[in-house]
This record gives C-alpha cells, structure tokens and sequence, in this order.
C-alpha cells in the first residue's frame, strides 16, 4: 500500500491506477509471478482460501456460526412488511427446493413471514428439518418444501499463534 501511494497517490501528477499495476507492483516488491493468483482472488468467481495463505504468517483463520439459526442459502430485502429474496446462492437449501432471487415470501409452515419475524420462524427449527414455504413469483403462488440446511458459517476470527514467526513479524513492520 505504501508503494501504490508513493507512485500514484502523493504529489502533484496523482493519476489513477489500473489492476493490471497493482498485481505488477505486487510481482516486483514480491518477486513472485502473481498472474495466476490475481485471475484467481481478484478477477475470479471461487473462494479465496484464506486459512491457507494466512497459516505460513502464524495467523489462524476460525469460521463459526453466528448463531444456531438454520440456513436458507439467502439474502433478503424487506419493502415495508414483505420479505424478498435478493440472492438465493447456488446449492442452498432454497436453490435445491426451487426458490429463486426474486420471490416473495409469505409463509413459513402456514405462518405469515414478515421481515421481523422470518428469524424467530426459522430458529424454531432445527438444521435438516423440511419446512413449507408459500411465496409469489410475479404473480403465481407457489408451494416449496425446504430441508434447512445448518446455520452459515459467517463468523470469522483471526487468531495468532503464540510461537514468533518472522514472515509475520517481517509483514507487519513492511
């Protein structure tokens, strides 16, 4: 970050960079050939694996659930007491039992969903149990019956190890 700055940040000719000027100011202050790694991580649709490339620095990445709440696969957006589904992410509970960005949900179990009650209806539940869901596509009802998958895994927390470590050490001070 330092470099990005002193080259095109600071002064008087501050000019805009390209992402093609980072990965080579990254190969050049590594001296590692990047090109793979950036199609990858940067320009990519897969995971990166963070666990991995931080375990040489002695940092520990821990995912956990932030709660024991069972998983849709979703994201949701509420227009006054309506709950949408915004993104319904590929292999999810909701994508295998049919369900689609896009769709209004109304019921959980025969139980009207409102956006502040959709987490109380769901942590009733347990991970594996199936639930039938009413929701609107355009304007046909529609029925799905969905196995709730275990609670996501959106908690992340880095942890050091205690034993010194010189590539984390060396990284730090920069």
């Amino acid at each position: 970050m330092r470099a990005l700055w002193q080259r095109h940040g600071q002064g008087e000719q501050r000019c805009g960079i390209g992402d093609e000027d980072i990965r080579m100011l990254a190969e050049e202050l590594s001296g590692l050939d990047l090109e793979h790694f950036f199609a990858e991580a940067v320009h990519g649709t897969t995971d990166v694996d963070l666990a991995r490339l931080l375990q040489p620095f002695g940092i520990r990445l821990k995912r956990s659930a932030n709660s024991t709440t069972p998983s849709l696969g979703v994201k949701t957006g509420s227009d006054g007491s309506e709950v949408r589904l915004t993104t319904v992410y590929e292999g999810s509970p909701a994508q295998v039992a049919g369900l689609s960005a896009g769709d209004l949900l109304l019921a959980i179990d025969g139980l009207r969903v409102t956006p502040s009650t959709l987490d109380r209806l769901l942590s009733r539940r347990q991970a594996g149990e199936t639930v039938h869901m009413h929701a609107f596509r355009r304007d046909e009802l529609m029925e799905f019956a969905v196995q709730l998958g275990a609670p996501a895994k959106d908690r992340h927390q880095l942890q050091l190890q205690r034993k010194r470590n010189s590539l984390r050490k060396d990284w730090l001070q920069g």
